[in-house]
């Protein structure tokens, strides 16, 4: 069987697409070279300077963190002081 190059372009480009696709919805919903500075003690605003905006959630004692077709989460825990108490995350992979 033979094959043209334009079908070779769009199953090549359709694989990538897929690869890409999985990545990003089975991938660490924050990645671990980000999450690893946000460490107990620091205030919202240094928080809010290396993750962003919460986009789940957002409460004074927690901030919630997720993506889209993704079953893992990252959430971070603030004391009555609003400074990190603990990080609590699960990824997939």
């Amino acid at each position: 069987m033979r094959f043209s190059l334009r079908t070779l372009l769009i199953c090549t480009a359709a694989a990538a697409l897929m690869i890409f696709a999985a990545r990003h919805c089975l991938g660490p919903v924050v990645p671990a070279s980000t999450a690893s500075k946000v460490r107990p003690g620091m205030s919202q605003p240094e928080v809010r300077a290396i993750l962003g905006s919460p986009n789940d959630g957002m409460t004074d004692e927690s901030w919630a963190y997720v993506r889209a077709f993704n079953p893992g989460w990252f959430v971070v825990h603030f004391d009555s002081t609003l400074n990190v108490s603990y990080v609590d995350h699960e990824t997939v992979f």
